[in-house]
């Protein structure tokens, strides 16, 4: 017993025990339309379904807080050591804005500039990181 596409010839039929073909294709064409397909300038969002893209968003913002939280408390930061740093060449204080644009760079080819000076603030910028190395992967 065999399942294939072959047409049912006479040197075939001699050898091998055909089925009644159910459908000839002898001389019949079918002509479908082709359906047109719609563009959009944001056809790249349909990719994630709405609620995975408001998840991304809402985790961006909370890292961007919780990386100026971090910066604004933590004694080891730019920000509240300032004697410590004052040889560094980077000087950059993490506001809410420099944290915003921190996160929304860093994934980029260019990257995100300077990096946050205390160690709570880099745990978030690696776990950010690998974050958006996941979502990436995932796109």
């Amino acid at each position: 017993i065999a399942l294939g596409s072959l047409s049912v010839m006479a040197e075939r039929e001699n050898v091998v025990d055909f089925t009644v073909p159910y459908y000839d294709l002898v001389g019949i064409t079918i002509l479908m339309k082709k359906p047109k397909t719609p563009t959009s300038l944001f056809k790249f969002l349909t990719v994630l379904e709405k609620d995975v893209w408001l998840c991304i968003l809402a985790a961006y913002f909370f890292t961007s807080f919780l990386m100026w939280v971090f910066d604004r408390w933590s004694p080891y930061s730019y920000q509240n050591n300032r004697e410590k740093y004052k040889d560094d060449e980077e000087k950059r204080e993490f506001n809410l804005k420099e944290c915003l644009w921190f996160c929304m760079t860093s994934l980029t080819p260019q990257g995100g500039g300077e990096a946050p000076k205390n160690l709570s603030g880099r745990l978030v910028a690696a776990t950010w990181w690998l974050f958006g190395f996941i979502i990436i992967a995932s796109y």
